[in-house]
């Protein structure tokens, strides 16, 4: 085999091997080393918002869906993709803050990157912007050599700042430099073919773009060159799941004390695990009452109070049977399963979070329509001329900047006050499933995953979802971490 062809075979090899390899790295890593990328930012929200932004952007990238417009030249539009670019770039500067990245180091980083990726990628008008293997690589690897350069003993914050940095490098090198090229090059790929409109989009590979691949590429190594003690740190176990593995290991245990014959023990596991379970739901509905009074205002069923009655003076009793001590079981299992179905009622109903939407999206329309319109009447553009059936451009840009609206609208009512002004109207709100304040991260992973359910039948992937889990989440929610209750 010549040797050219070999370097083409190689490159082939790398092109489609490199993505699929740092899917998987990352969900090994978020399977494996958990506790690491947790130390550095990249919890399970962060990693699942990458890994879903990046495999919707491989398949709805190159359609120019669910891309921003963000220059109009002609009949032609430049937009940025939300997978390959906006999600990198948002936790970027997500990970810039909470990790307290050296700014003046991060600027010389991004500098550096930035020029070496602009020596390496090229304009081609019938490709976009690309990079030859193995010059795709360098910006990726400087990255780290920047950073262990500056960071060798501090590498939770020095992979955040790998990962930034390599993310605005390659952003700044590779496409924002070469804006006024690309639009351009689009309007004359448009005029040769003969095409209606033409767009090109900033990461519009999703997942396959350099602006997404480079920062994962810069995390991989650093992972492994991360101290032993590091890469097997101990995730952060959350108060609601260290609460059910406790509600477990007590039903569990009064069940190995029945085979052991230690009926007492049976008797006083299962009355506390009902006990625990009673206090946990309480308080989450701000009770904090003895354990009847507790079931009392939590308006369970009269049954359920007598069983917990039963149960209660059972323990106490001096003699207890094997009898007894098998019923206690089955009892507190009853309870604790009843106690869950209660919970169920704090969590907002189909119709409560539908009705919220629709008033959310007629606000949202009225405002776009309303600041349409005050654009045409200040002069900046001639609304008889936009709205001409033939510019389609403007029209595309429209319906995408709509999607655009709405995911803002969202993300900062939700990231700030918890709940959008529908939300409010209808007495529901966004927290995380810890019950927790929903943070900007929060609002805006739920909602960027929201295009999911748009593209999945409509939302009907989420209703089916949110029919069968206890928490009524949709995907968006089970990705953030978030829930939506009834306030």
């Amino acid at each position: 085999m010549e040797p050219d062809l070999w370097i083409y075979v190689l490159e082939g090899v790398v092109f489609i091997a490199l993505p699929v390899l740092l899917f998987v790295e990352m969900y090994i890593g978020h399977m494996d080393y958990t506790g690491l990328l947790e130390k550095c930012g990249f919890g399970k929200r962060e990693v699942g918002l990458l890994l879903v932004g990046g495999l919707v952007g491989i398949v709805l990238g190159p359609l120019g869906l669910f891309g921003v417009p963000l220059f109009i030249y002609q009949s032609s539009y430049l937009a940025i993709d939300l997978g390959g670019a906006i999600i990198p770039i948002v936790l970027s500067l997500y990970l810039i803050k909470i990790k307290k990245i050296n700014i003046p180091a991060f600027l010389g980083a991004v500098c550096i990157i930035g020029i070496l990726t602009y020596m390496t990628t090229e304009f081609r008008p019938s490709l976009g912007i690309v990079s030859e293997f193995p010059y795709y690589l360098f910006p990726s690897f400087t990255a780290i050599a920047i950073t262990l350069v500056i960071y060798r003993r501090n590498i939770t914050s020095g992979i955040p700042f790998a990962y930034s940095t390599t993310t605005f490098g390659v952003l700044i090198g590779a496409d924002i430099v070469r804006i006024p090229q690309v639009m351009v090059g689009l309007e004359e790929i448009r005029e040769e073919m003969g095409l209606p409109i033409a767009g090109g989009s900033i990461g519009g590979a999703g997942g396959l773009d350099l602006v997404f691949l480079a920062g994962l590429l810069a995390i991989a190594p650093l992972l492994f060159l991360a101290p032993r003690i590091l890469r097997h740190s101990e995730a952060h176990t959350p108060p609601s799941k260290a609460f059910s593995k406790t509600l477990s290991k007590t039903i569990l245990l009064a069940e190995e004390m029945f085979e052991a014959g230690d009926y007492e023990k049976t008797m006083e596991n299962a009355l506390r695990a009902v006990d625990m379970k009673i206090k946990d739901v309480g308080l989450k509905f701000h009770i904090d009452q003895s354990p009847y009074i507790t079931l009392d205002m939590l308006y369970v069923h009269p049954y359920i109070r007598n069983d917990y009655w039963l149960l209660f003076n059972a323990s106490k009793s001096v003699y207890k049977t094997r009898e007894e001590a098998f019923r206690a079981i089955l009892t507190a299992k009853y309870i604790i399963r009843e106690l869950e179905r209660v919970e169920m009622r704090m969590y907002a109903t189909h119709s409560q979070r539908f009705v919220a939407f629709l008033i959310d999206m007629i606000l949202i329309s009225v405002a776009i329509i309303i600041l349409f319109i005050i654009g045409g009447i200040i002069g900046l553009y001639d609304l008889t001329d936009i709205l001409a059936p033939q510019n389609l451009v403007w029209l595309w840009a429209f319906a995408l900047w709509l999607w655009v609206a709405q995911a803002v609208y969202f993300t900062i009512f939700e990231g700030w006050w918890g709940q959008t002004p529908g939300k409010r109207m209808i007495r529901i709100i966004v927290s995380t499933d810890e019950r927790e304040k929903c943070g900007f991260m929060d609002a805006f992973t739920r909602n960027v995953v929201r295009l999911l359910d748009t593209v999945l039948f409509f939302y009907i992937i989420s209703v089916i979802m949110m029919s069968i889990y206890p928490k009524k989440q949709r995907i968006g929610d089970m990705v953030a971490k978030t829930v939506v209750l009834k306030v």
